[in-house]
């Protein structure tokens, strides 16, 4: 869209193709990322789940939960507002 952003929050940008492959999805409270295959889900007041994607069937199979992918996960979904809530953040367009 040629436009310049500063923005606090994780990511890349989606046209650099060099950066391995993650992603982070929500629907209400309830989250998923994924990173390569390996997909945790975070909902409220549940234990975090993990799962591995089939890219070709579309299918998710359950796996042990990978404690470090998810709190890789819980890191992401929490950053923005305690950044925010925090100060971490301060706009460089001042």
């Amino acid at each position: 869209m040629g436009i310049t952003n500063h923005s606090p929050m994780l990511g890349h940008d989606l046209n650099d193709f060099t950066v391995p492959g993650r992603a982070m999805m929500q629907y209400a409270d309830n989250f998923a990322y994924i990173k390569g295959n390996d997909v945790t889900i975070l909902q409220p007041q549940k234990a975090a789940v993990n799962f591995t994607y089939d890219f070709k069937n579309k299918k998710l199979t359950p796996v042990k939960l990978d404690t470090k992918l998810a709190e890789i996960a819980l890191a992401h979904v929490l950053w923005g507002s305690l950044a925010y809530e925090n100060g971490r953040y301060a706009s460089q367009n001042k």
